[in-house]
């Protein structure tokens, strides 16, 4: 799971080259722009990450239209509340939607937000100790996101879908208790979680919108957003469809047929690039119009490895799809650019990539080749390039 904030320390302080008043703080092995003397090596700090969101921009907005027409009647109670105050001076500088932004300040790339405890009003006297509790809450898979935004007002940015079509929920969340799949960036991850010397398969992220299929041997199936299932049976009945039932046609297909045939529950995930999604002008993603597989997984298997469809163990996705193909099904996967082997050089190849690249790669990492003495449990993680992330509007 991505995590869009937390506390840490600050790794070190570096000369802006190109601005007297300006330093960078590197943070979670992300460079941030700052005021000169505002930080010192060491320091904690609240870190906001880019594509995270600053909730108090919605109420913001809808305060600023109301104020900006004359003719307009604003209720008290419709006054920016200004629950997070800190964020105030920040929502001017946010992208659409109350996005944090990766920019360039001065010619040096700045990668998010830094804020001192006190600042939240949790005092300067805050521990390293305080930090990791908090930080633990965070990360909790289940109500991390929900503590995130209600005590920090920190929430996760989502691109406006366009034209979907018909948005017939049956249920928030994924079937069998699956989450979102969404792999972290590597400077985020612990040296272990790196698994520096291991195989891997090396494969492009493409810039679309997530979505599941999780396929039953009884016949029963569902596609999912990245957080809503749809109600697919009403949707047939009433003869609807969005682009997440209609791009999926051939993967229910395949799916109901892998289900039953080694009688096991199979959960396909991919992403939908189309016009309707995603429709920066930097992304050339968008005119690919497909489903592209990058992931499957077992909810009802207990083996970690081929639970999570690991790389090697015989249950990825690029094996699951070549079973599906020789079954006579025509399916798409994201580009494997290659079989490497995981270094921070292949790490920062990707980083430096210029847009007109893409948004980066996703290492999978082989589970044959990790090193005994590793305990991990990540297996697949991203290295997206700065570049793109600097052009996205």
């Amino acid at each position: 799971m991505a995590i869009d904030a937390k506390f840490d320390r600050i790794q070190k302080i570096a000369q802006h080259e190109n601005a007297d008043a300006l330093e960078i703080a590197i943070v979670s092995n992300f460079p941030c722009v700052v005021k000169k003397d505002a930080f010192k090596e060491g320091d904690i700090v609240f870190y906001i990450r880019d594509d995270a969101k600053l909730v108090e921009y919605d109420a913001w907005k809808e305060f600023m239209k109301r104020y900006e027409d004359p003719s307009a009647l604003v209720p008290q109670d419709c006054y920016h509340a200004e629950k997070f105050a800190w964020q105030e001076g920040l929502l001017k500088y946010l992208g659409g939607g109350g996005r944090v932004r990766t920019i360039k300040l001065r010619g040096k790339t700045s990668m998010g937000i830094l804020m001192k405890p006190e600042e939240l009003g949790l005092g300067s006297a805050l521990t390293l100790e305080g930090a990791e509790k908090i930080n633990a809450k965070i990360a909790d898979p289940e109500t991390g996101s929900a503590f995130l935004e209600k005590e920090f007002g920190v929430a996760h940015w989502s691109s406006p879908l366009g034209n979907i079509g018909d948005m017939n929920v049956l249920h928030q969340g994924l079937d069998f208790g699956l989450g979102v799949s969404d792999e972290e960036n590597w400077q985020n991850l612990h040296e272990e979680d790196l698994h520096l010397g291991v195989k891997c398969l090396v494969t492009k992220k493409l810039d679309g919108t997530s979505c599941t299929v999780i396929c039953q041997p009884n016949g029963e199936w569902s596609v999912a957003s990245r957080h809503m299932t749809f109600n697919v049976k009403q949707m047939e009945a009433e003869k609807q469809e969005n682009i997440y039932t209609c791009f999926t046609r051939e993967v229910v297909k395949a799916g109901l047929w892998y289900a039953k045939t080694h009688n096991e529950v199979i959960a396909i995930r991919g992403e939908i690039c189309c016009s309707s999604v995603q429709r920066f002008s930097i992304n050339k993603d968008k005119d690919l119009n497909g489903f592209f597989i990058y992931g499957v997984e077992f909810p009802g298997v207990e083996n970690f490895y081929i639970k999570h469809g690991v790389y090697g163990s015989g249950k990825h996705f690029t094996d699951i799809v070549k079973e599906m193909e020789s079954a006579g099904f025509s399916l798409k996967t994201v580009p494997v650019i290659c079989e490497s082997v995981v270094t921070r050089e292949l790490l920062k190849e990707y980083n430096d990539k210029p847009a007109s690249w893409g948004e980066g790669v996703v290492l999978n990492i082989s589970c044959g080749d990790v090193k005994s003495s590793v305990f991990s449990t990540v297996w697949s993680y991203k290295s997206k390039s700065q570049d793109y992330l600097m052009n996205l509007k």
